[in-house]
């Protein structure tokens, strides 16, 4: 039997560096032989310029597969499912150990916040104490999630996420 794939929501506003740190990510999962899908979710309809939307980005970086959802379609699927929950999209990704979502959100899943270069919890898109972890932010921000014990990571800290990310799902 397979062993359900962690899950993961990276959350913040435009141009935080979601994509860039997923893109990051999916390069030291294929170092590591992790098998990694990628779900975006926009309110904006697909438009697919090769090399310039996410989600050709993250297929481009590894993931397989790569899925864009907005309100009414799916790209992969003609037709978004209702009721979207964890083990659904497990079911789209069969052969993936790890999915990462940008801008979906999942009941149960861990959420990483991306906070780009915001000084505040007030410039984030969730409290912090609803994080499992944060991505950017400056020094006040970064001093917040020490204080609450929330592991904080950087541009360029994919390994020492993906380590994290090991010791987390261990302690679950």
């Amino acid at each position: 039997m397979k062993i359900q794939p962690r899950i993961l929501s990276f959350i913040g506003y435009s141009n935080t560096g979601k994509t860039s740190f997923i893109e990051e990510l999916l390069r030291e999962c294929a170092v590591r032989g992790i098998l990694a899908a990628t779900v975006k979710k926009s309110r904006h309809g697909a438009d697919l310029v090769p090399g310039v939307k996410d989600s050709e980005r993250f297929y481009a970086a590894g993931a397989s597969p790569s899925i864009y959802l907005d309100e009414k379609s799916m790209l992969v699927l003609s037709l978004r499912p209702a009721g979207l929950d964890a083990d659904g999209l497990a079911a789209l990704c069969p052969g993936a150990d790890l999915i990462l979502c940008e801008g979906l959100e999942l009941p149960g899943c861990p959420l990483v916040l991306v906070a780009g270069k915001a000084i505040g919890e007030w410039e984030l898109k969730h409290p912090l104490a609803e994080a499992s972890a944060l991505i950017g932010g400056g020094p006040s921000l970064a001093e917040a999630a020490a204080g609450a014990s929330i592991p904080r990571f950087s541009s360029g800290d994919a390994p020492r996420f993906l380590d994290w990310l090991s010791l987390y799902s261990a302690q679950e």
